[in-house]
């Protein structure tokens, strides 16, 4: 089989080991697939430079084209949707298959987060993957193509042994994220200032990403955004992961878990065994999908007091938070290995190739 990814924003140029190609990678060195990856403007670039034969050549080529996240946009809906279809067109004479990807809700149901909307596309794809049944029965309303549950995964790379100095000697409590949680994390702003008062000679508070401002006047580490290798080394500093999301927000339940996998399955070295972070996350239907109460991690409801509660019983607990450190770093790499589960992106790939009638 041969499987081209045109991603409208992923990096170009092969397929480098990260998050967003993963399975292309393994489909290529251990299914002996013919996989891409490729920006899709830079394919149609190189459709207007080179004109017709070009894509005539990569259909050709390749049987499975994947579309990860694409949308129409509002401000020339009806034109780029015509290119698009008709780009489809060409891809089904040769007998290809179209795949659109998420691991986010795109419908602008619960919140605005596309200038444009997935609706008009999803009638004319054949296939859809997403990462939680829950956002398999939501975009899965808006097609009668079939929708396969395809979890985040990790890398090798999260289970190597981190090469940098831990960022402080303290017990290292870390928020990562985007501007899109800013009402997520409110919950934390009384907790952050309690925690500094208590036990701020014992921890070092962290935000990578994103540093809201109600968290700026507190003794809090800011780290930008980072690329992804460096990322994953950052995480494996951090001793405490935190993943609160606001439930009055429906978009949080269509969300993946990958807050508390890459918590848990980021390696280091602790008193001699391997674990990851210890997680704690809102009591959530996603969270739900990762954490086993009191087992692997701590699920709390989303109050101030209950946040506090679970972190200061973290940061006084060492055995407990160590076992739960231990016991995640076991359950990601039994069930969120893509070097292991590479498989099923091939069963779904050919399913749905099948189901097309090819």
């Amino acid at each position: 089989m041969t499987l081209y990814m045109g991603a409208p924003s992923a990096r170009p140029g092969g397929c480098e080991i990260y998050r967003g190609n993963l399975p292309m990678h393994f489909l290529k060195e251990e299914g002996h697939w013919d996989t891409a990856w490729e920006y899709f403007a830079n394919v149609y670039g190189s459709f207007m430079k080179h004109g017709l034969g070009f894509l005539a050549e990569l259909f050709k080529r390749y049987q499975i084209f994947i579309f990860p996240r694409m949308f129409i946009p509002a401000h020339q809906h009806d034109e780029v949707l015509a290119a698009i279809l008709q780009y489809f067109d060409m891809i089904h004479s040769f007998g290809g298959l179209v795949v659109w990807e998420t691991d986010d809700d795109y419908t602008n149901t619960h919140r605005q987060v596309i200038d444009g909307d997935i609706d008009s596309l999803l009638p004319f794809v054949d296939a859809v993957t997403v990462t939680t049944p829950q956002l398999r029965d939501l975009i899965g309303s808006l097609t009668d193509a079939p929708t396969y549950v395809l979890p985040n995964m990790l890398p090798p790379t999260w289970r190597q042994i981190n090469n940098h100095e831990r960022l402080s000697d303290k017990l290292v409590i870390g928020l990562s994220g985007s501007t899109t949680h800013y009402n997520d994390w409110l919950v934390l702003e009384p907790v952050v200032e309690h925690l500094l008062k208590d036990f701020g000679d014992q921890i070092l508070f962290v935000c990578a990403g994103f540093l809201p401002d109600y968290l700026k006047d507190y003794d809090v580490t800011f780290i930008p955004g980072l690329p992804y290798d460096q990322y994953t080394e950052l995480i494996k500093c951090f001793d405490i992961v935190l993943a609160p999301v606001d439930p009055q927000d429906q978009f949080n339940n269509y969300k993946s878990p990958i807050k508390a996998l890459e918590g848990m399955g980021a390696l280091r070295m602790v008193d001699g065994q391997r674990m990851g972070a210890a997680v704690i996350a809102s009591d959530n239907s996603v969270y739900r999908l990762a954490i086993e109460q009191e087992r692997n991690g701590l699920l709390v409801e989303h109050t101030s007091a209950a946040w506090y509660d679970a972190i200061a019983y973290l940061v006084t607990h060492r055995r407990e938070r160590l076992q739960y450190q231990r016991n995640g770093y076991r359950w990601v790499w039994k069930n969120h290995d893509i070097s292991k589960t590479w498989r099923l992106w091939q069963t779904a790939y050919r399913d749905a190739f099948m189901k097309k009638g090819n």
